[in-house]
């Protein structure tokens, strides 16, 4: 094959180290500088990606938050909604590593707070979804959250119906059950009653 049909990797990494390190870390690019290898473009596109996802599911285990949230609203017909979100934490010395998360997922917005601490979100079902379904073969800690919330998602569009809103927000304890943080204040016991109050039989 030529050199237009195919990308040489130690060539690659050694025009783009800070750009691939900030993924897929030093180690990775010593061990492959090892070997001068040309692989098909399309194959190494697709590699690169997959090293990227895999670099942000480590990133999100050690990091992040993945959590389902039971929200009370009294402008709702049913009284509560459940709120899903994807939240990393860094300080902002390492501001441009969530920045960067951002651009690699195409979503989520980016905030320095002033504790000297900056946030990347991402809230709602639909961007939540794509981004989880990207990073979910690749998670080890959060993985059981993610699937969680993924089910959650599923879910969340059919909420006018005081069934699935309760079967909804049991989810969310179950998430809440695993997740590290503030107390929750919210549960679906609370929700239940409340429906009930309503006259729905749940």
């Amino acid at each position: 094959m030529s050199w237009v049909q195919n990308v040489n990797i130690t060539a690659f990494i050694n025009s783009n180290v800070d750009i691939v390190s900030a993924y897929i870390g030093e180690t990775f690019i010593s061990t492959i500088k090892l070997a001068d290898m040309a692989i098909p473009r399309e194959e190494f596109y697709i590699m690169k990606n997959k090293y990227k996802l895999a670099w942000l599911a480590g990133f999100i285990d050690a990091d992040g938050s993945i959590n389902a949230q039971i929200i009370r609203r009294e402008d709702y017909i049913l009284k509560y909604q459940v709120r899903v979100t994807l939240t990393i934490f860094q300080s902002t010395k390492r501001h441009y590593l969530l920045l960067n998360i951002q651009k690699l997922l195409g979503k989520g917005t980016v905030r320095k707070r002033n504790d000297g601490m900056s946030e990347f979100c991402i809230v709602g079902e639909k961007q939540l979804k794509e981004s989880l379904e990207c990073i979910l073969p690749y998670l080890e800690l959060k993985r059981s959250q993610a699937i969680l919330v993924l089910q959650i998602i599923k879910k969340l569009p059919y909420t006018k119906d005081p069934h699935i809103l309760l079967e909804t927000c049991i989810l969310a304890d179950k998430v809440g059950t695993l997740t590290d943080g503030k107390k929750r204040t919210t549960y679906s016991n609370e929700v239940r009653t409340t429906l009930q109050s309503l006259g729905h039989n749940v």
